[in-house]
């Protein structure tokens, strides 16, 4: 794997845990109000312990596809 393969893989990870905490935190509104950073940063440490659970049983690849899939079909 090249060093650029590896950092597209690193910044894929990074989206797709940011997107997943967003919804964590938006399909659970305590205040009405957007989510504050704090709470945005607790969504993103549990959606990734989450992932790394993930790809001990499936493979990340295959996750993160399913993840990837399920955000296209929620944007549209």
């Amino acid at each position: 794997m090249t060093s650029r393969q590896w950092a597209d893989q690193q910044r894929i990870r990074q989206e797709v845990t940011a997107h997943l905490a967003r919804a964590q935190v938006s399909l659970n509104p305590v205040t009405g109000f957007p989510p504050s950073e704090k709470e945005l940063a607790q969504a993103t440490v549990h959606t990734l312990t989450a992932a790394i659970r993930m790809r001990h049983l499936d493979g990340f690849g295959e996750a993160a596809d399913i993840v990837l899939e399920a955000l296209e079909k929620r944007k549209g």
